[in-house]
């Protein structure tokens, strides 16, 4: 994946945060977001702990749903792709029903909590 670049920059508020993921695109994917108005998006998680893990991913894009977006696991890692409109989102992962922050991401924001 990449023709999408996910630019992300440091910003720690406040103890407990969210992950932030903004989405660019180039002429491919230009023509592509033209017709769906989306581009894919893909979202990877590596459990710190081996074993079979249940990983939902939770965010702007739907709802902070806890249960819609199952993510897949694929030797050890678990990933989804999802389709968006460019834009930034905030999101989560659910990792055995415990809110985990993406270590990996550059940008992080307050939850509130």
């Amino acid at each position: 994946m990449k023709n999408l670049i996910l630019l992300l920059a440091v910003l720690l508020i406040g103890c407990s945060t969210v992950d932030k993921v903004e989405v660019n695109t180039n002429q491919i994917e230009k023509m592509n977001e033209s017709v769906s108005g989306k581009i894919p998006v893909k979202f990877s998680y590596q459990p710190l702990i081996g074993g079979k893990h249940e990983v939902f991913l939770a965010g702007d894009f739907n709802n902070w749903s806890k249960t819609e977006t199952l993510m897949k696991e694929i030797n050890g890692i678990y990933e989804i792709i999802l389709y968006l409109k460019k834009g930034e989102y905030a999101y989560k992962y659910i990792v055995d029903g415990q809110w985990l922050t993406d270590e990996n991401a550059d940008e992080f924001i307050g939850d509130g909590f």
